[in-house]
């Protein structure tokens, strides 16, 4: 008598993710699955079956490097899966860093001083400034990024400076080869001084 068995299929269906395994994508832009594709050694193409998180895994509103995962089982129960990191990027990165400041504003002699400036979290093309015209307490100020120009809208900061004042500045600039100057102005409850402030890494 011949006897013959039937092998237990015990492989996992292979997921392949479009386009690799890393995406950047832009802040606050819609999202878009680049889906993927998977084959099972048994029962052949099951890419229609695969299923991934990508719309609530991503928080395309947060700067972040969030992971996707795309899972697939075939007819026996084996589940294959492949994960995908996608990092969700400010546009205004390359504005991004510790600058040196040299501020001229009104008949006063320039002021030089350290500055961060750095990305938003959570709008894309907008930086922010760890003070402002190296005032104590003017941190919560930002400007708005547009290619190699800078819009600096305007803002009031309360209790600033020495003796504390509330003040308030608007400008624009753009990038230059060390970094970026921005013109603006400060207004206070007696005055409107004009200022000029070059950025350089």
């Amino acid at each position: 008598m011949l006897l013959t068995s039937c092998k237990s299929d015990e492989t996992a269906p292979a997921v392949t993710i479009n386009g690799g395994t890393a995406k950047n994508v832009v802040l606050n832009a819609s999202l878009t699955d680049p889906g993927a594709t998977a084959s099972d050694e048994k029962d052949g193409d099951v890419s229609a079956s695969i299923t991934s998180d990508y719309l609530t895994a991503v928080n395309k509103d947060k700067t972040g490097t969030y992971t996707v995962t795309y899972s697939v089982s075939d007819e026996a129960g084996n589940t294959g899966s492949a994960t995908l990191s996608v990092t969700v990027k400010n546009d205004a990165e390359p504005w991004a860093g510790s600058y040196t400041v040299t501020d001229v504003i009104g008949v006063n002699p320039p002021d030089t001083y350290p500055q961060v400036v750095a990305v938003s979290e959570t709008i894309n093309n907008r930086v922010t400034f760890n003070k402002f015209g190296d005032y104590t307490g003017a941190t919560g100020i930002f400007s708005n990024v547009t290619g190699n120009d800078i819009t600096l809208p305007t803002q009031t900061a309360t209790s600033v400076g020495s003796p504390p004042t509330t003040r308030t500045f608007a400008g624009t600039g753009a990038k230059n080869s060390v970094g970026f100057v921005l013109n603006y102005t400060e207004t206070t409850a007696v005055s409107t001084l004009v200022g000029v402030m070059t950025f350089a890494k």
